[in-house]
């Protein structure tokens, strides 16, 4: 399982970013949340710059940063918009890392990922691989099928090598958009798919029904109880196992007993390898997560995953407002 890293400056980056590699996770997520000018440290260039300094070459190819155009954007010039794009992937590449998740960004803009996908000239070799994000969840069918056709523009350019779904909580509806993503990969065997959860806590559950995330699809079922939530959780990495999707954590992590009450609620193996002692546990530098109103209270304490069967869990999915991909 992958893990996003939640940071709001370069201590707190390589903190939690060591303690994840230290307690096995695959790799890490470094979101793009700001400009440039809101938080110079986490820059998508400035960010890969102090892990380089902190991790090993290793370590660094498990790296994946996240480059959205809503904050890496000059709306009056697409070309310049372009030439920072490929500059921050043959940096990326320097830096040993080995695949960037471009998005477009909540809102609307005319040089969105795909178009920037068709723009790229820089070689393959010059760069990490690319990937995309795709969300399966709109419960509108009209509203799936445009992004179904979104993501076959996105792959047509031929500068697509993953594919990251947003969270949701409609199992249905991610199977079938399983089934069609096994289709694509008839036509492109080498795609590689990724996945997103949540660790359901009371707090994450009360403060998604205060303020849904953008374009994040939670039936009222799944926001009724971490009980309900764990399990229909529990699903969906079902769903991403018999399909080969890897999945990624979208909850902060802050200290190995976090990390193995995660794997417990979510009905993975707790085991984590034992280079890393208590005296070393680097924790108290992680900090929470940096979506506002969002800071969850530790997993070890979060009830943890029932064993009894729940209600039907493919329900009407909760509005939200859908983000530009």
């Amino acid at each position: 399982m992958r893990a996003e890293v939640f940071a709001k400056d370069t201590q707190s980056l390589v903190a939690a970013s060591r303690l994840l590699l230290s307690v096995g996770a695959r790799g890490i997520n470094v979101p793009n949340k700001a400009t440039v000018a809101q938080n110079p440290e986490l820059a998508p260039a400035a960010a890969l710059h102090s892990l380089a300094a902190a991790l090993a070459k290793t370590e660094m190819e498990g790296i994946c940063p996240h480059y959205s155009l809503k904050f890496n954007n000059d709306a009056r010039d697409p070309a310049s918009t372009l030439r920072r794009f490929e500059a921050f992937c043959e940096e990326a590449a320097s830096l040993h890392v080995r695949e960037i998740l471009l998005v477009s960004g909540s809102g609307s803009r005319s040089f969105d990922s795909l178009a920037c996908l068709k723009a790229l000239t820089l070689p393959a070799e010059r760069r990490p691989a690319i990937g995309v994000a795709f969300n399966p969840f709109f419960p509108d069918r009209a509203a799936r099928m445009r992004e179904r056709a979104r993501l076959r523009q996105k792959l047509n350019t031929g500068a697509v090598s993953a594919i990251w779904l947003q969270i949701g909580s409609d199992v249905l509806l991610l199977r079938e958009a399983l089934a069609f993503l096994a289709e694509l990969r008839g036509v492109h065997p080498a795609l590689r798919l990724y996945g997103s959860v949540f660790l359901p806590s009371r707090k994450l559950l009360a403060q998604l029904k205060f303020r849904p995330w953008n374009g994040v699809f939670l039936s009222a079922e799944y926001l009724s109880s971490v009980e309900v939530a764990s399990t229909i959780t529990c699903r969906v990495l079902d769903a991403y196992a018999t399909h080969g999707v890897e999945p990624l954590l979208e909850s902060a992590v802050r200290s190995r007993a976090e990390w193995r009450a995660a794997r417990e609620q979510l009905g993975l193996s707790p085991d984590i390898p034992a280079a890393l002692s208590t005296a070393e546990d680097p924790a108290a530098d992680a900090t929470e997560a940096t979506e506002p109103g969002l800071s969850e209270p530790p997993l070890s304490k979060r009830p943890r995953r029932q064993s009894n069967p729940v209600a039907p869990v493919d329900a009407e999915p909760a509005a939200a407002v859908s983000p530009a991909t």
